[in-house]
């Protein structure tokens, strides 16, 4: 199972931000699509599972580890109207500290900001 480190969900793509030893990349995972019955016969549920494919046995430090985009339609071949759901756990930020590169501070930045 791979835990998360961050996630960010859009509408149409997702980012995912996972622990790193300097040799992980979108290439080392998989996204098993489950499609389900959505709220309409027109928009499907998607449930998504990201899996590890490729095991990181690299040595350096990467404090931030890694992020990873992923398009809907481009990497999953998902479009139209739908909706989705990840199944992969997201850790606590007692165990993962948001940085100033980090997702959430991102968006904290830009929300106070624009206040």
């Amino acid at each position: 199972e791979v835990v998360l480190d961050e996630l960010l969900m859009g509408s149409n793509k997702f980012f995912i931000r996972v622990g790193s030893g300097g040799c992980t990349a979108k290439g080392s995972f998989k996204v098993d699509v489950k499609k389900e019955e959505g709220l309409t016969p027109k928009a499907p549920r998607y449930v998504l599972t990201i899996k590890r494919i490729k095991v990181d046995e690299c040595k350096a430090i990467v404090d931030n580890g890694t992020l990873i985009l992923f398009d809907m339609e481009k990497d999953l071949g998902i479009k139209g109207d739908f909706i989705y759901s990840l199944t992969n756990p997201v850790y606590s930020s007692s165990r993962v500290q948001p940085t100033d590169e980090s997702l959430l501070s991102t968006i904290e930045k830009s929300l106070k900001l624009a206040e």
